[in-house]
């Protein structure tokens, strides 16, 4: 049995306050996750509890809040992040402040005994075939929140953010099931507007959402499926400590010969049951210059004339262990893109949309398949269901990934310039 390795944490302020009103009341914990040794912010760790299958993240800044259930206010919390140990935290009530976390780097990788060579490949066949055993056989439900924010010349010119539920049978894609629970948006008109009668378009469908899960779908996967596996050449770099998990690091880019955009990245598997713990890949440079639109997309935007291309596309996707199985926990989307023309002469270089997915609660015990009325069809799209609502308790006791920015000044000011161009 492989124990992780804590770091001991000497705390001296930590802030709760508990909320009341409809949702249930919460323990609000807030603070900052930061480097031990150089002080430096620790962005997107994972803040968890022991038990309970409920979790947040630190933003870019490492500041995060936590949003604690009352009948789990005597549980621990778990702080972790890639290349750092595992710090864990006692819930306390009787202190007040604002808690610092400091984890310590874990900078060597872990020795291990090769008795011969291992393929990279291997490996990762290896655990595509162990899926069915490393991620969930019975019905589940998770609790996710969304953020979609777009930039153009430093500037917020959209904002979309939502709350939902996924009911799932088993790990596999054709059971989910997605239920909006709310969500806002709102987005700078003169900015997005090309044309008329066409804008553009950042929504999400639930689709698009389900689709973010790669493990759940690994054979029809742009990814990992039977035929593009084959595009890649992977290369096992090391042995690592992976949130107080042995893991493989296993780098893979297309082969030189392939004639298509494709990626380039690294992807980490349990070294003890080989699940998948991580992705995080992009472009391959070899072949950025293959990229094209689907045919249909290209005609409209001729249509419109407008000039599009991709400069770049980070993604990052990650699983967490909870009650022996394996869920997915986040996702982070960031694509760079160059607009230019339309009749309104847009010119964006780079248009930034940055897309950021949290998994918030696992819900094990007697998940149900939601009723037809509560599942959000793919025909239509989160944010066309959404309120243009600025209120600081919106999210009342849902946890989230703190915007780095403040989100309801940025709607206010995208709205304030909707106004004035509707009063022209």
């Amino acid at each position: 049995m492989y124990s992780k390795p804590i770091c001991a944490l000497a705390l001296t302020f930590v802030y709760f306050s508990t909320c009341f009103g409809q949702a249930p009341p919460v323990t609000i914990l807030k603070g900052v996750v930061l480097n031990s040794s150089t002080g430096e912010a620790i962005p997107y760790a994972t803040i968890s509890l022991v038990t309970n299958g409920i979790n947040t993240m630190s933003n870019e800044e490492g500041q995060f809040i936590f949003k604690i259930p009352q009948d789990d206010k005597h549980d621990s919390i778990y702080f972790t992040h890639i290349g750092y140990k595992t710090a864990v935290l006692a819930i306390s009530l009787s202190d007040t402040g604002f808690i610092t976390i400091k984890l310590e780097q874990s900078f060597n990788q872990l020795p291990e005994v090769v008795v011969k060579p291992i393929d990279a490949l291997d490996l990762v066949k290896q655990a595509i075939a162990k899926i069915p055993a490393n991620n969930p056989a019975t019905p589940y439900v998770t609790k996710g929140f969304y953020r979609l924010t777009g930039t153009a010349d430093n500037k917020i010119i959209d904002i979309s953010e939502a709350v939902f539920e996924i009911y799932s049978e088993d790990y596999a894609r054709e059971s989910k099931q997605f239920k909006l629970i709310k969500s806002r948006v709102d987005e700078d008109k003169a900015a997005t507007t090309i044309s008329d009668n066409n804008s553009l378009s950042f929504w999400q469908s639930p689709n698009a959402i389900l689709h973010e899960d790669i493990v759940s779908e690994v054979s029809d996967a742009n990814l990992l499926s039977d035929r593009r596996i084959k595009l890649y050449d992977f290369t096992l770099n090391g042995i690592v400590d992976y949130k107080g998990r042995k893991a493989y690091k296993i780098g893979f880019d297309q082969k030189d010969d392939v004639k298509q955009s494709d990626r380039k990245g690294a992807l980490f598997l349990d070294s003890g049951n080989l699940a998948f713990l991580e992705f995080d890949f992009s472009l391959s440079p070899k072949g950025l210059k293959y990229w094209k639109l689907k045919p249909e997309e290209k005609e409209k935007l001729d249509q419109l004339a407008i000039d599009e291309n991709i400069l770049g596309n980070k993604v990052i996707v990650t699983y967490s262990e909870y009650g022996g199985k394996y869920y997915l926990n986040h996702v982070q989307r960031t694509t760079s893109w160059h607009i230019a023309g339309g009749k309104n002469l847009l010119h964006f270089d780079p248009l930034i949309v940055k897309v950021d997915y949290l998994v918030t609660r696992i819900d094990t015990a007697g998940a149900k398949a939601f009723r037809k009325k509560e599942v959000l069809g793919n025909k239509k799209s989160i944010e066309g269901q959404a309120t243009h609502t600025i209120d600081d308790n919106f999210w009342e006791s849902y946890n989230l990934i703190e915007a780095d920015f403040n989100v309801d000044s940025a709607a206010l000011v995208m709205r304030n310039k909707n106004q004035s161009l509707k009063n022209k």
